[in-house]
């Protein structure tokens, strides 16, 4: 009878396992199809080009310098060494990595919320992994890829029993992240040692070894592996976390030298941080919409807490009706949440006017659920109508991140207590992490834009947030609520590509049919342009003479297999922190002949990025050549040599 049981019990998990596939395949397909739509020149080129510069011999921070942290692009050049520079390579490293993002994802949900509810909280991954909403190598999508692989094995280590080299070898796949992004992966290392010093160290001394199971119900414990605290696995990971900083550190130092490193990756990087980012971060934490948001959750969360009989219905009842018809007042002065908000009130009319036929739980299960999804059936109607009725909202689908972020933190507060103790270390660790993960990555860019690399976080939080109603009938309700209301608002989020705004998305669209960059796909005339440049580059400009392209929008080293001349590439503000006149100091050192200014930019405020660049190339250098996208210079060696 048992083997029975447990057998059933396979079938089931194998089948969850199966779903969960077929979500990640299809975070796979929408990238595929993505790729199909959209192209960003300059993000691209930012990526291949330094990664074909790293697979050419040259060292990052020494040779030339990058304020970010050099996985990704080592990646990159990986790849680029073993298999040449093609996009279509670059295109299936990203589809591969959603597949394995929605993977790992569930892998650390199913810690919080068991069976199909779990599966459920995945659904949106498909359309919000983030190669779904950026379709190229980044190394946000990589550092947070890093984070749930390291997380999982975290949790493995934690909760099974294995090998000492293998706890440690995952130890040292902690430090990846920090390499990969350097705001997210530091503190992330930090989080991580912390925690395991804790459970791994110190907690025995205070609640003595087997404390903490108390309370704790079978069903809570599924998925948990084996239950108990693998203290000896977690040691030796910890020392792998150790080793791995070492070993970090040591490589480091003897490629670019420690004090490249932090010279490149932190001190420039932390001067080249704008105030708007700062003043924008600030700001989204005090909306109006996001306490309003705040509050119906923490309120449907309270009301799933709390013992049924003791609380009167019609009061709390009245009580929602009242919040809602207050925002729908403040709603009528912005014409895009009126719809969204009077959904939502019909829901609270709706278990109003039950009040008679049902019992004090049912009443309280529809107010509860009322308020938990309320905000997502807003946020599906503002992104459906999203250009029709609702023309003012912005990024409809990021609005609930600051209201989950906080109500995540408010219930791992209220749980904190017992969780120090408690020898569940994921179930402790996860909320935390992604709350503190979400913030300190929102710093790069702010939540607008610096989300679509950690969509897992935001379903880890969801899952941490309803994994106290396990058992409770209503948890799948909400999960699959939660699911089908979120893809609504994803799918045209990522369809209109509003993530991409700030590339031209007009006229006419092409693919390069052959070449290197065979698929890539844009709007308007920036691919023509550019292989009528690649055309002219190969008729009259010998392979040995160097070339500078400003402000490089366009992956020209990669494709035409050059070298750039300069210590630095793309010339915005982050990467570049050279005057104009350095620039041109440093061109004419390297004897720089030929000089290529793009006129025509996909990312148009690149060129107020770039302002005096081209004006002092100008008055050193002729134009030999104008393209439709390009304006050619060149000076000559005697004209350099009589240069003061």
């Amino acid at each position: 009878m048992v083997s029975i049981f447990g057998g059933r019990e396979l079938w089931r998990q194998a089948l969850l396992w199966l779903a969960v596939c077929v979500l990640a395949v299809g975070a796979g397909a929408v990238h595929q199809w993505q790729t199909g739509r959209v192209g960003v020149l300059g993000d691209y080129a930012y990526i291949v080009d330094t990664a074909w510069r790293i697979a050419q011999g040259e060292v990052m921070y020494r040779d030339f310098g990058l304020p970010h942290s050099p996985l990704t692009f080592h990646v990159q050049a990986t790849l680029i060494r073993l298999f040449g520079f093609s996009y279509g390579l670059t295109a299936w490293y990203c589809t591969v990595v959603n597949v394995v993002y929605v993977v790992l994802t569930y892998g650390l949900v199913r810690v919080l919320v068991p069976g199909w509810s779990g599966v459920a909280l995945c659904v949106p991954l498909v359309w919000l992994a983030p190669h779904c909403i950026y379709p190229h190598p980044f190394y946000d999508p990589d550092t947070s890829l890093l984070v749930l692989l390291n997380l999982n094995l975290l949790h493995w280590v934690a909760t099974r029993r294995v090998r000492a080299v293998v706890a440690f070898l995952g130890g040292v796949t902690t430090v990846l992240p920090a390499l990969g992004k350097q705001n997210v992966g530091y503190p992330y290392v930090l989080l991580v040692a912390g925690g395991v010093v804790w459970w791994g160290w110190l907690r025995e001394r205070w609640v003595g070894a087997g404390a903490g199971r108390q309370g704790e119900s079978k069903e809570q414990s599924k998925g948990e592996g084996t239950g108990e605290l693998n203290v000896a696995g977690l040691r030796w990971f910890g020392a792998g976390v150790a080793a791995g900083v070492v070993g970090a550190v040591v490589w480091l130092g003897l490629t670019c030298g420690l004090g490249n490193y932090w010279q490149w990756g932190f001190a420039s990087a932390s001067r080249r941080v704008p105030d708007w980012i700062v003043k924008s971060a600030y700001k989204s934490y005090l909306m109006w919409f996001v306490w309003f948001c705040l509050s119906a959750l923490a309120l449907g969360w309270w009301l799933q807490q709390r013992e049924r009989p003791a609380i009167k219905p019609f009061l709390i009842i009245s009580a929602a009706l009242a919040f809602w018809f207050i925002a729908l007042i403040v709603a009528t002065q912005r014409d895009y949440l009126l719809w969204s908000w009077s959904a939502v009130l019909v829901l609270g009319w709706l278990g109003w006017q039950q009040r008679h036929s049902m019992n004090t739980s049912s009443r309280l299960s529809i107010t509860s659920m009322a308020f938990l999804l309320g905000p997502f059936i807003a946020i599906s109607l503002m992104a459906g109508f999203l250009g029709h009725f609702f023309i003012n909202a912005y990024h409809p689908v990021v609005f609930l991140w600051i209201p989950i972020m906080i109500l995540t933190m408010v219930v791992g507060l209220w749980h904190l207590p017992s969780a120090l103790f408690s020898p569940r270390l994921m179930r402790v660790l996860l909320p935390w992490l992604t709350v503190i993960l979400a913030f300190l990555s929102f710093l790069s860019q702010g939540y607008i834009n610096s989300s679509y690399g950690i969509w897992a976080f935001f379903v880890l939080m969801v899952a941490y947030v309803v994994s106290p109603f396990v058992g409770d009938p209503r948890q799948p309700l909400v999960c699959w609520g939660v699911a089908i209301t979120l893809t609504l608002a994803a799918i045209p989020y990522v369809q209109r590509n509003n993530r991409l705004c700030y590339v031209d998305q007009q006229g006419e669209m092409h693919t390069i049919a052959s070449g290197p960059l065979r698929g890539f796909t844009a709007y308007g005339p920036y691919l023509n342009n550019f292989t009528e440049l690649l055309g002219f580059v190969a008729d009259h400009i010998p392979e040995a003479e160097p070339v500078v392209c400003i402000p490089h929008e366009d992956p020209f080293y990669a494709v035409m297999g050059r070298r750039s001349p300069l210590p630095m590439f793309i010339f915005d503000r982050t990467a570049n922190p050279f005057p104009p006149e350095k620039v041109l100091e440093e061109a004419e050192r390297h004897q720089v002949k030929w000089v290529i200014v793009k006129r025509v930019l996909q990312f148009g405020p690149l060129a107020g990025e770039t302002k005096g660049i081209p004006e002092v190339f100008s008055e050193k250098y002729s134009r030999v050549a104008r393209l439709k996208g390009y304006d050619i210079l060149y000076r000559s060696p005697s004209a350099q040599a009589d240069s003061p």
